[in-house]
């Protein structure tokens, strides 16, 4: 559970952040322990996935790296809302060193 907050911080998958949502609205419904203990091991389940592909990827270079850093932190909403952009763009849509690594197979 510790790793999953530090990791939600930073992480930018919807279905993720939905989960970790509704994980924190049980807590306070007083949910059964068998529903609550399912969506731990649900979200378990995905970080275990997700630190599984990190450790077999290579490392992004410099230059991917800055630029994953600007798309994570650039103002699609803004753009979208200023009609800049014809469709509201997520960071999460962002191919990276896994995805590479896949396409690569």
């Amino acid at each position: 559970m510790a790793e999953q907050l530090t990791t939600l911080g930073t992480h930018f998958d919807p279905m993720v952040l939905k989960l970790w949502e509704l994980q924190e609205m049980l807590k306070s419904t007083g949910v059964s322990v068998e529903i609550q203990s399912t969506l731990d091991e649900a979200l378990d389940l995905f970080f275990k996935r997700d630190r599984y592909c990190e450790e077999n990827t290579s490392p992004a270079s410099p230059e991917l790296d800055m630029i994953n850093q600007m798309t994570l932190t650039h103002p699609w909403e803004d753009l979208y809302a200023q009609g800049k952009t014809l469709w509201s763009l997520r960071p999460f849509m962002l191919s990276g060193c896994q995805e590479g690594k896949f396409y690569n197979l």
